[in-house]
């Protein structure tokens, strides 16, 4: 560890005395940012007048961005995680993220020009450093901590959104610009000591086994089906709804989100990790399932979100452990798990765009 990183660690040990998991909260504001980025139509209509067709292109530039930079992520695994536990290099990208974040909101979306095209897909490269360094701090601690941590973090995210949504319009962006880069100053607060280098994963004699990697590659494709499902329901209403209808089911379903994280909060506690994360989980697909039946008569399929969210932040934890228990790189399991789950989603979102194609 250099001096400066040893001056860094110092500094950042005040806060995390008090409160050791404070760094973990840093993944909730990042999914605050996404939830009002992407949730609503306020971050787009600074200076030019958008609807809820311009979330569907920017969501479709920024979250294919996110997904190619974290599946090379998880290729060149060892460079990356150098990368992802640096903080500068992890400020560095989110103070790029919030910046394109700011010049998008005065761009036009309908023009598609280049400055926007640009903007919307840094806010992916930036913000994939986030989702990296996320890996790699829930990737250095058991289940039980991942999951509590996780819905904790679903409630700052819940939080944040409301936040966002409360405060005068003129403000709005600027707060939306700042999430990336005080979701990497919370991350920062983890010491780069919490992290198992990626010389441990090289020389590590522990493998995974068929079974094991089984298990993986089931958590990544539950993922997937997840963020493909909704993401359809996603899609076609940002497509089909005015603005107003897109945001009130955006602040609906982010309730509603809030209140699913409180129960597998309460059924960890009750059950204990094991059998409370299969109770929550269970009864989320089960919830999953409602909702789409429901969707038949009436319901906006916009709510599935509901579930897709929440099954993400435990399925992001699912990652992470799986890299904890099996000694292998953080980086690699929870970027390639992401990468498919966002690819997935952007896929969801240009099938219902494709669908509204094809009967015009």
């Amino acid at each position: 560890m250099s001096a400066e990183d040893r001056i860094e660690d110092t500094h950042a040990s005040v806060l995390t005395e008090q409160w050791p998991d404070v760094g973990f909260l840093g993944m909730g504001v990042w999914w605050g940012w996404i939830w009002l980025r992407y949730g609503g139509v306020n971050a787009l209509d600074s200076l030019s007048v958008q609807n809820a067709v311009s979330v569907f292109y920017s969501y479709m530039l920024s979250t294919l961005a996110i997904a190619v930079v974290v599946l090379l992520a998880a290729v060149f695994w060892q460079r990356a995680t150098a990368l992802a536990d640096n903080r500068l290099v992890v400020a560095g990208f989110a103070l790029l993220a919030g910046v394109a974040t700011y010049v998008s909101g005065f761009v036009n979306a309908a023009s598609m020009t280049a400055l926007y095209i640009v903007a919307s897909t840094l806010t992916g490269v930036g913000t994939a450093f986030l989702c990296l360094r996320a890996g790699r701090v829930y990737g250095s601690v058991p289940l039980g901590e991942s999951l509590l941590n996780g819905a904790l973090s679903l409630l700052l995210a819940v939080a944040v959104y409301f936040v966002g949504e409360g405060i005068p319009q003129e403000w709005y962006l600027s707060y939306v610009s700042f999430l990336p880069l005080a979701s990497a100053g919370l991350f920062a607060l983890v010491g780069s000591e919490s992290f198992p280098s990626a010389a441990v994963h090289e020389s590590s004699s522990r493998r995974a086994t068929s079974r094991e990697r089984s298990m993986v590659r089931r958590l990544i494709l539950a993922a997937s089906i997840v963020a493909f499902t909704a993401g359809v329901g996603k899609g076609i209403t940002s497509l089909a709804v005015s603005s107003a209808q897109f945001e009130l089911e955006g602040a609906i379903s982010v309730f509603f989100v809030g209140m699913a994280s409180i129960a597998v909060i309460v059924l960890l506690s009750r059950f204990g990790v094991y059998q409370g994360a299969r109770y929550a989980y269970s009864t989320l697909m089960v919830m999953g399932i409602a909702l789409m039946l429901a969707s038949c008569f009436g319901l906006s399929v916009s709510y599935l979100s509901v579930g897709k969210e929440t099954l993400w932040f435990m399925l992001s934890c699912l990652m992470a452990y799986m890299a904890f228990k099996f000694e292998a790189s953080s980086v690699r399991v929870f970027g390639l798990g992401q990468a498919c789950y966002f690819v997935c989603s952007a896929a969801g979102w240009l099938g219902s765009f494709w669908r509204r194609v094809m009967r015009t």
